[in-house]
């Protein structure tokens, strides 16, 4: 759980996250037809594809076939449902898995001889973040790509037509931050390289704090691409609204 605004707060429990998470990927997807959604999840060593079957193509994540096959396979299930089986897995993968074999390491007497997993001191922002833009790269060539050429006025007018979609989903990319953790200073180069590739994509770098903490990369992220970093968590925000 993330920690609240003050001390008597109570904790932004992950079962409340997830649910948020959930009404405001309807909201968004029910405001334009073409809108399309991708989620990262951002663990202590690498990120993870939170695939969401239940959307079909109006998933970033998941590939062609796995949307072809997914969409009469998860046909009972919802969004919520997809979003909470994938950070389940990644819970159990990532954190799970790493205190067992941790303990068995210890067991074994094979503690501190440099043979296990590098140690993280935060969560791999700069993992996530790069892979956050490959998903909206591979969307921006995707929709490039079916721009195709062909005769008569009714072929014009459909290509006329795609390449205007393609220069709104350039146009209208933006990524969103949903971070409760401290920057960890080692990945300073890797996210600032990212967010001038943002820039470079055209698209808008946001950023919505869940907690007490900010983070002054994902600050400068907003700034170089004209997007907008709150923390309504805050002491200072707190204190403004009062």
């Amino acid at each position: 759980a993330v920690s609240g605004r003050g001390k008597n707060e109570k904790n932004f429990k992950v079962s409340d996250f997830v649910e948020h998470l959930h009404a405001f990927l309807n909201a968004y997807l029910l405001v334009h037809a073409r809108n399309r959604v991708g989620v990262v999840a951002i663990s202590d060593s690498k990120s993870h594809l939170i695939r969401l079957p239940s959307l079909g193509g109006r998933d970033l994540c998941s590939s062609d076939a796995s949307r072809s096959s997914g969409s009469g396979r998860n046909k009972r299930e919802s969004v919520l449902d997809d979003l909470k089986n994938g950070l389940e897995q990644v819970y159990q993968k990532d954190y799970v898995k790493e205190v067992g074999d941790q303990g068995a390491e210890n067991e074994n007497g094979r503690e501190g001889e440099g043979e296990g997993e590098e140690k993280h001191d935060g969560v791999a922002l700069s993992a996530a973040y790069s892979r956050a833009l490959c998903l909206l790269k591979r969307h921006q060539e995707s929709v490039s790509g079916s721009v195709s050429g062909g005769g008569g006025y009714e072929a014009h007018q459909a290509g006329h037509e795609e390449g205007n979609n393609a220069d709104e989903a350039r146009q209208c990319q933006r990524l969103l931050f949903l971070s409760g953790s401290k920057d960890v200073p080692a990945q300073y180069i890797q996210v600032m390289n990212a967010s001038f590739c943002a820039q470079k994509m055209n698209v808008i770098v946001d950023t919505f704090m869940l907690g007490g903490v900010d983070s002054s990369f994902l600050q400068q992220a907003a700034t170089i691409t004209g997007g907008i970093y709150t923390n309504f968590f805050s002491d200072d925000v707190a204190g403004s609204l009062s």
